[in-house]
């Protein structure tokens, strides 16, 4: 081959990959922040509202769906000073991605901001549904189903009315309600903020005229408390040995378990550590007669006592000598307040694994029992005492 061929041909590869390798940049070419920008998909024809936006400082500024870019542009503000940037973008067109990002201008040259990513301490705002809803639901996340269990998914009701609704990160829905001003519309929100134990949160909503109104499903509403429930697993019975010597159960004790599942933990509290009594509540009627039929077996159904309640409701725990308890982070979290402010002084409680709230354990130790299965695994259980 002719050496000016092969020299004609190596340009011509050069110019080639390095045209791959270049991203577009829109913008003024003389602009001192320099946004990396990824992909925002065009409104669909049904949809044409889902809009590309770019504010700085809470100011518009031009922009249209496009690839990943680069997007120049010009801040009129001197070096040193700090600005707020808001990439509103569809990265698919059934999903908008809300991104903010905190940028300092500096002197003599352009600041690159990547929007690739968002920072940890600037969270990006997903918002799905209907952009012209008159009802902007403000979620937190929902885990997806585990394999084994795909029953555990997110549910939406709105005036007992579902709503389609998927696992997923906190995020933003709109929602159309179809009812004038001034109608008050119940909102119910069941997820998953772990995979072992779901929350129904319900909130109280009255419409307005002329704009959306945002609903926060972060924090329970006091007057509608949450229905926390708790999946069923069963604490293994060596486990529960190590809760009750923990627990220093012994005779003249009475001993509560919410969410009593089978009820192991007040059976052998009756049972192996001679307790006066032992209490079990559980929401499911199924659970509460599985333990009547155990402590049957046991022979201690005249020790024991197995209530079909919400746990969560009750309000005065001041018989109780021992709480023992096997429930997730936000069941501890609701059922806290009420062990420190009925029960006695010297009562104690011994949780399974999970905390209660903010309150400090007394005690925490890590042991290994045998699980379930027969195998070794380790364990962690705390104790807190009730102090004068």
């Amino acid at each position: 081959m002719p050496r000016i061929l092969k020299t004609s041909l190596l340009l011509a590869t050069l110019i080639v990959l390095g045209t791959l390798g270049c991203k577009s940049r829109e913008g003024p070419a003389d602009g001192n922040v320099i946004l990396l920008l990824p992909e925002s998909k065009p409104a669909p024809d049904n949809a044409p509202e889902r809009m590309t936006k770019l504010t700085i400082d809470g100011k518009d500024e031009p922009i249209k769906a496009g690839p990943d870019r680069e997007f120049s542009v010009k801040i009129d503000a001197s070096a040193g000073k700090t600005v707020s940037i808001v990439y509103s973008f569809w990265p698919q067109t059934y999903s908008n991605t809300i991104r903010t990002k905190t940028v300092k201008l500096e002197a003599g040259k352009p600041v690159k901001v990547d929007f690739h990513k968002a920072d940890a301490d600037n969270p990006d705002r997903i918002r799905e549904g209907a952009a012209e809803g008159n009802v902007i639901l403000l979620l937190p996340e929902s885990r997806p189903a585990p394999e084994h269990a795909p029953e555990r998914v997110p549910k939406l009701t709105i005036n007992g009315k579902d709503e389609p609704i998927k696992a997923g990160p906190d995020r933003e829905l709109g929602v159309k309600i179809d009812a004038g001003a001034g109608t008050t519309v119940s909102i119910v929100f069941s997820f998953w903020p772990y995979t072992y134990s779901n929350t129904i949160r319900t909130k109280k909503v009255k419409l307005e005229a002329d704009k959306p109104i945002k609903v926060d499903f972060h924090k329970t509403d006091a007057d509608v408390p949450d229905d926390i429930r708790p999946i069923y697993y069963p604490t293994p019975h060596t486990v529960v040995v190590e809760m009750c010597k923990m627990g220093k159960v012994g005779e003249g004790d009475v001993v509560y378990d919410f969410g009593c599942g089978d009820g192991r933990l007040v059976i052998a509290a009756v049972k192996k550590f001679n307790a006066k009594k032992g209490v079990g509540v559980d929401i499911d009627p199924g659970l509460i007669k599985l333990c009547k039929e155990n402590a049957e077996k046991d022979g201690v159904s005249d020790k024991v006592e197995f209530r079909n309640e919400d746990a969560l409701k009750i309000k005065d725990l001041s018989d109780a000598t021992v709480v023992l308890l096997y429930v997730g982070e936000d069941f501890g979290k609701a059922l806290e307040p009420v062990l420190r402010k009925t029960l006695k002084p010297g009562a104690r409680v011994v949780s399974h694994r999970f905390p209660l709230g903010d309150w400090a354990p007394d005690e925490e130790k890590k042991i290994n029992c045998k699980n379930n299965d027969g195998n070794d695994e380790d364990y962690v259980l705390k104790m807190w005492t009730i102090k004068k």
